[in-house]
């Protein structure tokens, strides 16, 4: 037979628990779905003010383009390509370049067409052929388009090209800001503090 204490505790404990679970619907009520930002949108705010970032959905996938050429100067990059002009903070994922020191994940740092630049402390040495690049999206914690830094502190999550949903779960506290990534179709799911 159960004690008085069994019993408080049983109900002290239930109690917790539809506490905790009012939290945790917090997140999940009252969550708001951007429309779709399409490549073409560029830099968009979304929202100004704190919240959290519940999840983002791909809803077309990024695409590639060649590189053309590299070339390395004073910690930064150079890297020829066959497309347009880049969002600058943009995530550009660089492959298949020899040598080897230009490829990786960067943000980009400078833009004009045919070209971007990014931070490389070392030079990688002289270019000799090949590669790709993908100029993934990104999601920046900012108040407006136009307060996006080039730094990593202010992106929120690097955004690959592939479809599909990403759940994230990530407090943003000045704003969301979104750059869909070459050719990408983005929708952004969160919910305000």
């Amino acid at each position: 037979m159960a004690t008085l204490d069994d019993i408080l505790t049983a109900q002290k404990n239930g109690v917790i628990g539809i506490n905790n679970i009012s939290k945790i619907n917090g997140y999940l009520g009252g969550q708001i779905t951007s429309a779709t930002i399409p490549y073409s949108a560029g830099t968009t705010a979304i929202y100004s003010g704190a919240g959290r970032l519940v999840n983002y959905v791909v809803t077309v996938p990024g695409t590639t383009i060649s590189v053309t050429g590299a070339s390395w100067s004073a910690g930064t990059a150079t890297i020829s390509h066959s497309g347009t002009t880049f969002a600058i903070g943009s995530v550009v994922t660089v492959t298949g370049i020899s040598p080897t020191g230009y490829n990786g994940t960067y943000a980009i740092t400078n833009s004009s067409s045919g070209q971007i630049q990014y931070a490389i402390a070392a030079n990688p040495g002289v270019y000799s052929s090949g590669g790709s690049l993908q100029v993934n999206g990104a999601i920046y914690n900012a108040p407006t388009s136009a307060s996006v830094l080039i730094t990593p502190n202010n992106i929120l999550v690097s955004v690959p090209a592939a479809i599909g949903v990403v759940p994230v779960g990530v407090h943003f506290s000045n704003g969301l800001v979104v750059t869909p990534g070459l050719g990408q179709s983005l929708n952004i799911t969160y919910s305000v503090d």
